[in-house]
């Protein structure tokens, strides 16, 4: 698991689900919450998941953390799709979201497409460097999606 505490809890207001952010970026969602502390699911975390725009095309995917690696692993981007090195990927915010729209999540480090390949394989480096956390908000969304 990659996760990271936090010295707050539910007598703060916090809730599970809610979405982490920095100034750069997403850092991750509430996964727990006591009285007086919780604790945060990064986006690098393996069962974590975010759905996920790209910025310059418009197209929906989902990022995806990987075991012991600090990059995400963009799915279901069809072959046709134009994807760029750099390319900046912000919330989908699409029904039902865990995060709301249009927050900045990562830019892509590599794309590879394959013949015949349904889908691209895209990594991304996250906004935030989530080894060298300080400060962190989370913010009051209902969202109810667990890919948002």
């Amino acid at each position: 698991e990659a996760t990271v505490a936090i010295g707050r809890g539910t007598a703060d207001g916090i809730a599970v689900g809610m979405p982490v952010v920095a100034g750069e970026g997403v850092v991750g969602r509430i996964s727990g919450a006591s009285r007086t502390r919780a604790t945060i699911q990064l986006i690098t975390d393996p069962d974590s998941g975010v759905g996920v725009r790209f910025a310059d095309g418009n197209a929906f995917a989902v990022a995806r953390g990987r075991a012991g690696s600090d990059r995400l692993q963009v799915d279901f981007v069809p072959p046709d799709v134009t994807v760029r090195r750099g390319e900046l990927l912000v919330t989908s915010g699409l029904q039902d979201a865990a995060y709301p729209a249009d927050l900045p999540v990562a830019r892509v480090a590599s794309v590879e497409s394959r013949r015949a390949a349904l889908d691209q394989t895209i990594l991304a480096r996250p906004l935030v460097d989530l080894t060298r956390l300080q400060f962190v908000r989370v913010l009051l969304w209902t969202g109810t999606g667990s890919a948002g």
